[in-house]
């Protein structure tokens, strides 16, 4: 049966096969929120926002700063992959060099280093101040080979329990598609699985992930608690072109081996760098100016979700805006900071102003 509608669903092109989007409606109803944002800070590589006791902080490239006055905390000697907030108001800031480092004001300890199963960390969660949750991207490639990831499709991401005073790591779940962010609600995780546009619940004890929310318009990253429900970011949008370049394997693994992934149709942090990108010369521009209703290889988007994870609104960036590429966001006296990576700034929504 399993073969049959596989088959009937290529022939129909639906279910698993379909190559259809969500359309941007309702709470995604497009807007440019991000756009009227107050800028904070301007720099490069903007990722990661975290508390660290009362100090908010961010990452970007190697380094650590503060977001009220961008004073740098610490440069350590590789790329940032995550920072998360400690109960005992320290951070633990995760390398991609599988070191992870406990930061307290510029001082750090001296590093842990990560099981070689956790070739690349994406992100994690502390349980309590000897408890942290990892999530690791993928099997096969580095956090910096997300697109290649995507486009292998792979499925081979997984959350570990590791506990800092022993080292020991044990793996709760396997065969995720990119875990990019994590929340705790009780006994279990809220995952978001970035390549399944979704997020999920696992059990911290272990067991199979159920789905809370699916068939999300884009590439879901971190997301936090706030304070009537939870805020996601979107790092980047689906298209209907990639979804079916997804389907078209033979086409897929010549794109990997002959072009330069600058040019792979392939989400993005931030498009519109050169016309030789995919859809740049002819659909997306109209005399040479950007709609910002075009066709989009990357946007902004923050969809703020119910207790229940029902979305009922987005902030967003569209197709013309300067804030794509957001990978996190963090509530804080009644504003919502984020950074969008791919325009490299730190920017706050007033929610006040925006009910």
């Amino acid at each position: 049966m399993s073969f049959l509608s596989n088959f009937f669903d290529g022939v129909f092109g639906r279910g698993a096969k379909a190559i259809t989007v969500p359309a941007l409606d309702g709470a995604f109803r497009p807007n440019t929120g991000l756009d009227k944002a107050d800028l904070c800070q301007t720099r490069a590589g903007a990722d990661n926002l975290a508390m660290m006791g009362e100090t908010l902080v961010y990452s970007a490239g190697r380094d650590v700063h503060r977001v009220d006055n961008d004073a740098l905390l610490h440069r350590f000697n590789a790329t940032v992959a995550f920072i998360t907030e400690m109960p005992s108001g320290r951070a633990v800031v995760g390398l991609i060099d599988r070191s992870l480092h406990l930061l307290q004001g510029s001082k750090t300890t001296q590093p842990m280093i990560l099981p070689q199963s956790i070739n690349c960390p994406t992100a994690a969660i502390a349980l309590d101040d000897d408890t942290l949750v990892v999530a690791n991207g993928s099997a096969q490639n580095s956090a910096a080979d997300w697109q290649r990831d995507l486009l292998e499709k792979r499925r081979s991401g997984t959350l570990w329990r590791i506990t800092l005073s022993t080292g020991d790591a044990v793996q709760i779940a396997s065969g995720l598609a990119w875990p990019a962010g994590l929340l705790c609600a009780g006994d279990d995780l809220i995952v978001a699985e970035s390549w399944l546009s979704r997020l999920v619940r696992i059990p911290l004890a272990g067991g199979a992930a159920a789905e809370v929310l699916g068939n999300l318009p884009g590439y879901p990253a971190r997301f936090v608690a706030g304070a009537d429900g939870y805020w996601l970011t979107l790092f980047s949008p689906r298209s209907q072109l990639l979804e079916f370049v997804l389907h078209e394997d033979a086409y897929r693994a010549q794109m990997l081996a002959d072009i330069e992934p600058d040019f792979w149709i392939a989400p993005c942090l931030r498009s519109g760098k050169t016309f030789l990108e995919p859809l740049q010369a002819g659909g997306v521009k109209q005399l040479g100016v950007l709609k910002p209703w075009a066709p989009m290889r990357s946007f902004g988007m923050i969809v703020g979700l119910d207790e229940a994870f029902v979305p009922v609104r987005s902030f967003q960036s569209r197709a013309d805006g300067a804030r794509h590429g957001v990978t996190s966001c963090i509530e804080q006296n009644g504003a919502l900071i984020f950074s969008a990576k791919g325009d490299g700034c730190i920017a706050q929504v007033k929610l006040e102003a925006e009910q």
